[in-house]
């Protein structure tokens, strides 16, 4: 009893161990995990001063020991704090896992970053097949969130093969978040768009450009569509239907802008035929157009006007 008393009296004493008064909870917890005085000398001649007794307990439950602290240092990781040497050892965070990351080519290795690949199991061996691939610069978020999102190099080495091969690796992510599969490639290939680029390969699956629809576009008539023009029809709900409604109105000679145009000005049957019995300065679509995507002022006074002239084009 007298020895223990005497350890705990030591302990309290350190100066490095003790910053202020320990607890009842600290000082059995203390005894149980073996944090002794010869253990924070230790930790202290490795270069991790000023421990809380919370941060020596934590070391002796988790292994993490001056031999741990020293070979993370040879690796690399010197100026590494008390909670991430904890996190390192929780998930398995090793020198020779940092040597091996760094072999492969992550040259820059955060504390953060290392426990989140052994989180989501970036390993050496993945990182490679990213490397080879050649992709350019990708920091721990971009290989991170290629695991969990199951972007791997088989996946990329197919979309690469099919001509896709987006400048930011984030769109990869954004492939399998959206369901941009190679397969799905080929189906918008067929479907006339073979040069189509990353971010229109998202936006069609957002917005369901398929098949059918890109079919349904060319029985109205409109062909040769640029991969930007399929998008806007199909937000603007351009179908059959509405080419029936103005078709019926006298209008003709459609493109896949004046259509888009039309929506975005909500032309309809009622609007055509009150503006048909009226005269307006005109404004250029162009113009509108520009306008209404910065918010003038003019717009709501003039839109008639406006609506009056692309119903000319359309009629002439």
């Amino acid at each position: 009893m007298r020895l223990t008393t005497l350890l705990l009296c030591a302990l309290i004493a350190w100066p490095v161990a003790a910053q202020g008064t320990l607890t009842s909870d600290q000082r059995r917890a203390f005894r149980v995990h073996g944090v002794t005085p010869g253990f924070v000398e230790s930790m202290h001649e490795a270069g991790l001063r000023g421990l809380s007794p919370d941060q020596l307990i934590a070391f002796r439950i988790h292994g993490v020991t001056p031999g741990f602290v020293e070979s993370m240092a040879e690796a690399g990781l010197k100026d590494v704090s008390a909670d991430e040497l904890v996190a390192f050892r929780i998930h398995g965070v090793s020198s020779g896992m940092v040597e091996e990351m760094a072999a492969a080519g992550l040259t820059s290795l955060d504390p953060d970053d290392l426990v989140a690949y052994r989180i989501h199991r970036v390993t050496p061996d993945y990182v490679r097949g990213m490397q080879r691939l050649k992709l350019g610069h990708l920091s721990g978020d971009d290989l991170v969130g290629f695991r969990i999102h199951r972007v791997t190099p088989d996946f990329i080495a197919e979309m690469q093969e099919r001509g896709v091969r987006p400048s930011d690796p984030d769109q990869y992510t954004a492939f399998r978040i959206h369901g941009v599969s190679p397969d799905y490639v080929d189906e918008v290939h067929d479907m006339g768009f073979p040069d189509i680029g990353a971010g229109d390969l998202i936006a069609f699956r957002i917005h369901r450009v398929d098949a059918e629809f890109i079919a349904e576009m060319r029985e109205l008539g409109l062909r040769g569509l640029t991969p930007e023009q399929a998008i806007r029809l199909r937000i603007y709900r351009v179908d059959q239907d509405y080419l029936d409604e103005m078709s019926a109105l006298g209008l003709d000679d459609f493109t896949a802008d004046r259509l888009v145009a039309m929506k975005i000005l909500g032309v309809d049957r009622r609007l055509v035929r009150d503006l048909r019995d009226q005269d307006y300065e005109d404004v250029s679509l162009d113009r509108l157009l520009r306008d209404r995507r910065h918010g003038g002022d003019w717009l709501k006074e003039d839109l008639r006007s406006a609506l009056q002239s692309v119903i000319r084009d359309l009629t002439r």
